[in-house]
């Protein structure tokens, strides 16, 4: 089964809200948009740290100051028919600067898979009628919020 190592980034502004990216893998076995956090794939000889920085600046075009690594998430599913094991390590991160987002340096591949970004509170997740993963990031960002990180990255349920 393809492994895929990713990194992904609890982007916080002043107002303690989230940045969210809205997908749609068309070759996902459940076909449907859904919310998650911003991050990709580590690519060789980067680290999580890395590949979480270069990631916020080409989803988003933003500079991020990246804090701690806090959750851990394993889970599988299928696309275009081949079952993967995804391995996403989540990074605490904080604008460096209160400008907007863009979408405009996005790879190839995001710019037929990312079709929208905005700022989440934390009312709007518990209360999201679409699909937002990780499922249990109501349970768990609360304390992130607050500033509250565990001293090593915590499993949590994708």
């Amino acid at each position: 089964m393809p492994l895929s190592v990713s990194a992904r980034l609890l982007i916080l502004d002043n107002s303690s809200r989230l940045l969210l990216a809205k997908y749609l893998h068309d070759h996902h076995e459940h076909d449907l948009p859904f919310w998650a956090a911003i991050g990709g794939n580590v690519e060789p000889g980067e680290t999580l740290a890395d590949a979480a920085i270069r990631e916020a600046k080409e989803e988003t075009g933003i500079d991020v100051a990246l804090g701690p690594a806090v959750w851990y998430a394993e889970h599988e599913f299928k696309i275009a028919g081949t079952l993967y094991r995804f391995q996403e390590t989540f990074f605490v991160a904080h604008l460096t600067d209160e400008g907007s987002f863009s979408c405009g340096g996005r790879p190839p591949l995001d710019q037929k898979t990312l079709m929208d970004m905005r700022w989440w509170t934390l009312d709007e997740i518990i209360n999201a009628e679409e699909l937002v993963y990780p499922i249990s990031l109501p349970e768990h960002l609360p304390q992130i919020i607050r500033g509250e990180y565990p001293e090593k990255p915590i499993t949590i349920e994708a």
